[in-house]
């Protein structure tokens, strides 16, 4: 593990813990809950509990071969869709097509981090992807998946043809390669040839969006491996992702 992912993680843990300490009445109520989740041939990495008051106020650093208790504990205990996404949530089933506003979420980078980082802790997603795909909405969000995996991302658009195309495929999309340079997709560029695939998105209604990513991927001989958005409406997009299974993640269900 590089420093820099260390001192990411740290950081990372820190804001989680911090956030999981609003459901306790004090540090050491939480650091006694913590202790629960040792075994008893990992008495060599328990820290006390002044260290660990410390630790929560900033003044110490946990050593690193003693975090994996840390995550194991908070991937029990941390509920995404309730700590980190219901308070800036705002969905109105009143209206046809249910609006959804993450406003508040897609703004907040360090709740963003602390999503994916949990995300990917507890679906244990590193090293298994070379690449991102996202849409322009949800271009926050692939940036914080996109740091903590330490892979590129690519926001794909599309331009609304002249003449209505006999199918979806038939859009000329765009790929955006981290807001850098913006190129034409060509059948012959293949720039995904053979990479794993992690799809990224803010939320999904019908699945046209998804339906386009599932299609640049296709057309460039890649391979997607994972699909996570935070928020997903009625169960129509579910047909353009069957061939995922179970490697599909979805926070909160409308």
């Amino acid at each position: 593990m590089s420093n820099q992912l260390t001192y990411f993680n740290q950081v990372q843990i820190l804001n989680s813990l911090r956030l999981v300490l609003n459901k306790y009445r004090s540090v050491r109520e939480l650091y006694k809950d913590i202790n629960s989740y040792y075994q008893k041939e990992e008495e060599e990495k328990r820290f006390s509990y002044s260290q660990f008051n410390r630790y929560i106020k900033g003044k110490w650093i946990i050593p690193e071969n003693k975090v994996d208790i840390l995550l194991r504990f908070l991937n029990k205990n941390l509920n995404l869709a309730k700590d980190l996404i219901e308070p800036n949530l705002e969905i109105d089933i009143s209206k046809t097509p249910i609006q959804i506003d993450l406003t508040r979420l897609v703004s907040n980078p360090q709740k963003l981090n602390l999503l994916a980082f949990h995300v990917i802790a507890q679906d244990h997603l590193r090293g298994k992807f070379d690449a991102i795909l996202t849409h322009s909405e949800a271009v926050p969000l692939a940036i914080s998946f996109s740091q903590l995996l330490n892979i590129p991302w690519y926001s794909i658009t599309f331009r609304q043809p002249a003449v209505h195309p006999l199918k979806i495929s038939h859009y000329p999309y765009l790929v955006d390669k981290e807001l850098v340079r913006t190129a034409f997709f060509l059948k012959d560029q293949f720039i995904f040839k053979n990479h794993r695939i992690l799809i990224v998105s803010d939320y999904i209604r019908r699945g046209g969006f998804i339906d386009i990513l599932f299609r640049v991927a296709q057309d460039s001989f890649a391979n997607i491996h994972f699909l996570f958005s935070v928020i997903a409406v009625g169960t129509l997009w579910k047909r353009f992702s069957t061939e995922l299974e179970e490697n599909i993640r979805v926070l909160f269900f409308v």
